[in-house]
């Protein structure tokens, strides 16, 4: 049917049947092939990349890397990197962007690059700094009305210009289901490893967990809020070890973890 309506140049009826072929069958080379074909052909096909990446991924339930970086270019460029290594987060066209990640050996050279700049020597001081800064970004972003999306912080173990970057890695549909939450998590271990990583932390809305639900059914000294209380979980990794905490607001000092 998408072939069809393709050769009536109906574009958008065509790309909406390639896609929901590719979400039946996200293996589906020759679906791909001719989604990424239809977009080259497609007068609007550009302006139509990202939301044709995002029903991918989410087909594929695949973590996205986020590209936002707090203050590094050279982490940015490792973040971006870690999507194309991955397979994930790949544009169907291209973006003509300046110093774009898209290939596995572009990944590898943005890493040798990050890392060469030297190691960050561990302290209890750094991390105080990363918690302190993702929350104070938490703080900054989780106001009434404002959409909070899944997402991992970590600390690189690299030197970069100031020392004190943060990367991040969002993680929209991992918590649809067991099998996805899976296979984020053993993309995040790597990632983390790639990054040399001292600590992370996850930050994850209660509305958006299909799975897993920790609170249904809990005893009351284990889940004091109300069944239907919204708020972030909040996951802090370290040497120190590992915390979680749920936050039904912002306010509380980042000593509470």
């Amino acid at each position: 049917l998408g072939t069809a309506y393709r050769r009536l140049k109906k574009w958008d009826d065509a790309l909406e049947s390639f896609l929901k072929a590719a979400e039946l069958d996200v293996q589906n080379n020759d679906v791909l092939a001719s989604i990424k074909e239809l977009l080259g052909e497609h007068p609007d096909g550009r302006s139509k990349n990202a939301a044709v990446r995002k029903r991918l991924r989410i087909a594929r339930g695949e973590p996205e890397v986020d590209k936002r970086v707090a203050t590094s270019t050279s982490a940015n460029s490792a973040s971006s990197a870690g999507g194309a290594a991955s397979g994930m987060d790949a544009p169907i066209v291209q973006e003509e962007a300046a110093g774009a990640v898209t290939s596995g050996e572009q990944y590898e050279e943005a890493l040798k690059t990050l890392k060469g700049q030297g190691e960050l020597e561990y302290t209890p001081e750094l991390i105080e700094q990363f918690r302190t800064k993702v929350f104070d970004t938490i703080k900054e972003t989780h106001t009434p009305g404002a959409e909070v999306r899944p997402i991992v912080w970590f600390q690189p173990g690299f030197k970069t210009d100031d020392g004190q970057d943060v990367c991040c890695v969002a993680t929209q549909a991992a918590y649809d289901s067991p099998e996805m939450l899976a296979q984020c998590t053993s993309f995040l271990r790597t990632y983390g490893q790639d990054m040399q990583a001292f600590a992370s932390m996850a930050v994850v809305p209660k509305s958006m967990i299909a799975y897993p639900r920790v609170w249904e059914g809990a005893a009351k000294a284990n889940w004091p809020f109300k069944q239907n209380q919204d708020g972030l979980f909040l996951q802090m990794e370290s040497r120190e070890g590992k915390r979680v905490r749920f936050s039904s607001s912002m306010i509380s000092a980042p000593q509470t973890f």
